[in-house]
């Protein structure tokens, strides 16, 4: 592996929650509060839970979006299967009562998930700006 070689950059989930079990090859790492990598202990039998960035903001970042990011292993492969949960497109995430602040705004304003998702891949991903609605997979429920 070479500086900068990534199996995923840096990132962290835009939905609600992510469960991983862990994989039998190391690779992620955790981005901690103090700008720090390191690699998560997980005791056995456990799986590793990311809050997401919808969920964050539904808390009013009383619950952080968990920054990670894989490195692949060397001489191996690497195998993960993560299951990412994530609301209902038109749920609306307007600040919990129990994560207001006492004095002042909350940080966000109320936002559907779809409106977040378009808005988060529209600043990400550049070649999303030039899909039309019509191009865009439909959504089953």
């Amino acid at each position: 592996m070479q500086d900068n070689e990534f199996g995923l950059g840096a990132h962290a989930d835009t939905g609600f929650m992510t469960f991983l079990p862990p994989a039998l090859e190391a690779g992620l790492q955790i981005l901690d509060t103090e700008k720090k990598w390191f690699w998560p202990i997980v005791p056995e039998g456990a799986i590793i839970v990311n809050i997401g960035q919808f969920l964050a903001r539904w808390s009013n970042d009383r619950f952080r979006a968990t920054p990670h990011r894989v490195l692949p292993p060397k001489d191996t492969d690497r195998f993960s299967f993560a299951c990412f949960v994530n609301t209902d497109l038109e749920a609306i995430a307007e600040c919990l009562p129990s994560c207001r602040p006492k004095v002042g705004p909350n940080k966000y304003e109320p936002q559907s998930y779809r409106s977040y998702f378009e808005w988060y891949m529209k600043r990400t991903y550049v070649h999303y700006n030039e899909l039309s609605p019509s191009d865009m997979p439909e959504v089953r429920s």
